[in-house]
Protein backbone atom coordinates (compact mmCIF):
# COMPACT_ATOMS: atom_id res chain seq x y z
CA UNK A 1 0.00 0.00 0.00
CA UNK A 2 1.44 3.37 -1.04
CA UNK A 3 1.74 6.28 1.41
CA UNK A 4 -0.87 8.30 -0.52
CA UNK A 5 -3.28 5.36 -0.48
CA UNK A 6 -2.88 5.01 3.28
CA UNK A 7 -3.53 8.72 3.77
CA UNK A 8 -6.74 8.49 1.72
CA UNK A 9 -7.92 5.39 3.55
CA UNK A 10 -7.15 6.97 6.92
CA UNK A 11 -9.16 10.06 5.98
CA UNK A 12 -12.08 7.99 4.67
CA UNK A 13 -12.19 5.72 7.69
CA UNK A 14 -11.49 8.38 10.32
CA UNK A 15 -14.88 8.29 12.05
CA UNK A 16 -15.12 4.46 11.92
CA UNK A 17 -11.64 4.08 13.40
CA UNK A 18 -12.30 6.64 16.14
CA UNK A 19 -15.61 4.98 17.05
CA UNK A 20 -13.94 1.56 17.25
CA UNK A 21 -11.23 2.90 19.56
CA UNK A 22 -13.94 4.48 21.72
CA UNK A 23 -16.00 1.28 21.85
CA UNK A 24 -13.05 -0.87 22.90
CA UNK A 25 -11.98 1.77 25.44
CA UNK A 26 -15.41 1.69 27.06
CA UNK A 27 -15.63 -2.09 26.82
CA UNK A 28 -12.31 -2.70 28.57
CA UNK A 29 -13.03 -0.03 31.18
CA UNK A 30 -15.78 -2.31 32.41
CA UNK A 31 -19.24 -2.99 31.03
CA UNK A 32 -22.08 -1.22 32.76
CA UNK A 33 -25.04 -1.11 30.40
CA UNK A 34 -27.11 -2.93 27.83
CA UNK A 35 -26.30 -0.06 25.49
CA UNK A 36 -22.77 -1.38 25.13
CA UNK A 37 -24.01 -4.81 24.06
CA UNK A 38 -26.46 -3.19 21.64
CA UNK A 39 -23.48 -1.72 19.73
CA UNK A 40 -21.88 -5.14 19.26
CA UNK A 41 -23.27 -6.01 15.77
CA UNK A 42 -22.14 -2.66 14.38
CA UNK A 43 -18.68 -3.14 15.87
CA UNK A 44 -18.35 -6.57 14.27
CA UNK A 45 -19.41 -5.15 10.89
CA UNK A 46 -17.03 -2.20 11.19
CA UNK A 47 -14.03 -4.35 12.10
CA UNK A 48 -14.79 -6.76 9.24
CA UNK A 49 -15.17 -3.85 6.78
CA UNK A 50 -11.92 -2.24 7.95
CA UNK A 51 -10.05 -5.54 7.59
CA UNK A 52 -11.49 -6.01 4.09
CA UNK A 53 -10.55 -2.45 3.05
CA UNK A 54 -6.97 -3.00 4.17
CA UNK A 55 -6.60 -6.59 2.99
CA UNK A 56 -6.04 -7.59 6.59
CA UNK A 57 -7.03 -10.84 8.30
CA UNK A 58 -10.66 -10.71 9.50
CA UNK A 59 -11.53 -11.58 13.10
CA UNK A 60 -11.99 -15.26 13.95
CA UNK A 61 -15.59 -15.30 15.12
CA UNK A 62 -17.88 -18.30 15.18
CA UNK A 63 -21.59 -18.30 15.86
CA UNK A 64 -23.50 -15.59 17.62
CA UNK A 65 -23.52 -14.72 21.27
CA UNK A 66 -26.63 -15.72 23.17
CA UNK A 67 -28.63 -12.82 24.51
CA UNK A 68 -27.72 -12.82 28.19
CA UNK A 69 -28.16 -10.19 30.85
CA UNK A 70 -25.46 -7.60 31.47
CA UNK A 71 -24.62 -9.34 34.74
CA UNK A 72 -22.93 -12.19 32.86
CA UNK A 73 -20.52 -9.77 31.21
CA UNK A 74 -19.86 -8.23 34.63
CA UNK A 75 -19.00 -11.69 35.97
CA UNK A 76 -16.65 -12.29 33.03
CA UNK A 77 -14.86 -9.05 33.81
CA UNK A 78 -14.57 -9.87 37.48
CA UNK A 79 -13.10 -13.28 36.70
CA UNK A 80 -10.62 -11.99 34.12
CA UNK A 81 -9.56 -8.51 35.20
CA UNK A 82 -10.45 -8.00 38.86
CA UNK A 83 -8.48 -10.87 40.34
CA UNK A 84 -11.37 -13.08 41.43
CA UNK A 85 -10.88 -15.86 38.86
CA UNK A 86 -8.23 -18.50 38.28
CA UNK A 87 -6.26 -16.15 36.02
CA UNK A 88 -5.98 -12.37 36.11
CA UNK A 89 -5.29 -10.48 32.88
CA UNK A 90 -3.42 -7.22 33.41
CA UNK A 91 -4.60 -4.17 31.48
CA UNK A 92 -1.48 -2.07 32.19
CA UNK A 93 1.24 -1.64 29.55
CA UNK A 94 3.91 -1.56 32.28
CA UNK A 95 3.13 -5.17 33.20
CA UNK A 96 4.00 -6.30 29.68
CA UNK A 97 7.03 -4.06 29.12
CA UNK A 98 8.80 -3.70 32.46
CA UNK A 99 11.51 -6.17 33.41
CA UNK A 100 9.75 -6.92 36.70
CA UNK A 101 6.26 -7.16 35.09
CA UNK A 102 4.75 -4.71 37.57
CA UNK A 103 2.53 -1.65 37.41
CA UNK A 104 3.57 2.00 37.16
CA UNK A 105 6.90 1.49 35.43
CA UNK A 106 8.48 3.05 32.32
CA UNK A 107 5.43 2.78 30.07
CA UNK A 108 3.41 4.87 32.50
CA UNK A 109 5.99 7.67 32.36
CA UNK A 110 6.24 7.44 28.56
CA UNK A 111 2.51 7.67 27.89
CA UNK A 112 2.07 10.39 30.51
CA UNK A 113 4.73 12.44 28.69
CA UNK A 114 2.89 11.91 25.38
CA UNK A 115 -0.43 12.96 26.93
CA UNK A 116 1.26 16.11 28.27
CA UNK A 117 2.74 16.89 24.84
CA UNK A 118 -0.71 16.55 23.31
CA UNK A 119 -2.17 18.87 25.95
CA UNK A 120 -4.48 16.30 27.52
CA UNK A 121 -4.58 14.48 30.81
CA UNK A 122 -6.54 11.30 31.42
CA UNK A 123 -9.40 11.74 33.85
CA UNK A 124 -9.17 9.72 37.03
CA UNK A 125 -6.19 8.08 38.68
CA UNK A 126 -3.01 9.05 36.80
CA UNK A 127 -1.51 5.67 37.71
CA UNK A 128 -3.95 4.21 35.19
CA UNK A 129 -2.62 6.29 32.28
CA UNK A 130 -0.93 3.26 30.71
CA UNK A 131 -3.97 1.00 30.87
CA UNK A 132 -5.74 -0.29 27.79
CA UNK A 133 -8.92 1.80 28.24
CA UNK A 134 -6.94 5.05 28.63
CA UNK A 135 -4.66 4.32 25.68
CA UNK A 136 -7.55 3.38 23.38
CA UNK A 137 -9.47 6.52 24.37
CA UNK A 138 -6.41 8.63 23.60
CA UNK A 139 -5.96 6.85 20.25
CA UNK A 140 -9.57 7.79 19.38
CA UNK A 141 -8.80 11.40 20.21
CA UNK A 142 -5.66 11.37 18.04
CA UNK A 143 -7.56 9.89 15.09
CA UNK A 144 -10.27 12.55 15.41
CA UNK A 145 -7.75 15.38 15.81
CA UNK A 146 -5.84 14.29 12.70
CA UNK A 147 -2.40 14.25 14.27
CA UNK A 148 -0.85 11.64 11.95
CA UNK A 149 2.69 11.51 13.34
CA UNK A 150 1.65 11.35 16.99
CA UNK A 151 -1.17 8.95 16.06
CA UNK A 152 1.24 6.61 14.25
CA UNK A 153 3.83 6.70 17.03
CA UNK A 154 1.39 6.29 19.90
CA UNK A 155 -0.70 3.54 18.33
CA UNK A 156 2.20 1.49 16.94
CA UNK A 157 4.42 1.84 20.02
CA UNK A 158 1.86 1.78 22.82
CA UNK A 159 -1.85 1.13 22.15
CA UNK A 160 -1.48 -1.67 19.57
CA UNK A 161 1.25 -3.66 21.38
CA UNK A 162 -0.64 -3.34 24.66
CA UNK A 163 -3.95 -4.35 23.08
CA UNK A 164 -2.40 -7.33 21.33
CA UNK A 165 -0.72 -8.45 24.58
CA UNK A 166 -4.01 -8.22 26.47
CA UNK A 167 -5.80 -10.16 23.69
CA UNK A 168 -3.16 -12.91 23.82
CA UNK A 169 -3.61 -13.23 27.60
CA UNK A 170 -7.40 -13.38 27.25
CA UNK A 171 -7.00 -16.23 24.75
CA UNK A 172 -4.87 -18.16 27.28
CA UNK A 173 -7.33 -17.58 30.14
CA UNK A 174 -10.37 -19.74 30.89
CA UNK A 175 -13.00 -19.02 28.22
CA UNK A 176 -15.25 -16.03 28.79
CA UNK A 177 -17.39 -15.86 25.64
CA UNK A 178 -18.15 -12.14 25.30
CA UNK A 179 -14.75 -10.93 26.44
CA UNK A 180 -12.95 -13.45 24.24
CA UNK A 181 -15.05 -12.34 21.26
CA UNK A 182 -14.26 -8.69 22.02
CA UNK A 183 -10.56 -9.58 22.25
CA UNK A 184 -10.68 -11.25 18.83
CA UNK A 185 -12.35 -8.18 17.36
CA UNK A 186 -9.81 -5.89 19.01
CA UNK A 187 -6.91 -8.02 17.80
CA UNK A 188 -8.16 -7.92 14.18
CA UNK A 189 -8.75 -4.17 14.45
CA UNK A 190 -5.29 -3.46 15.85
CA UNK A 191 -3.57 -5.62 13.25
CA UNK A 192 -5.44 -3.70 10.54
CA UNK A 193 -4.39 -0.45 12.21
CA UNK A 194 -0.74 -1.48 12.24
CA UNK A 195 -0.96 -2.24 8.51
CA UNK A 196 -2.60 1.13 7.88
CA UNK A 197 -0.09 3.08 9.95
CA UNK A 198 3.05 1.22 8.78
Amino acid sequence: MQGGDRKEIRAGLKSTRARLYEFFSVFFRGPRSAGLLALWPGVEESVAALCAALGSEPPELSGTLPPEPDEELEREFARLFYGVGRCTVALSESVYTSREAILCQGALREVSRIYDEAGVRPAGDLREADTLPFELAFAARLVEAERPELERTFITEHAAPLGLSVCAEIEKAPPEPRTRRAARLLRAFLKAERALLA
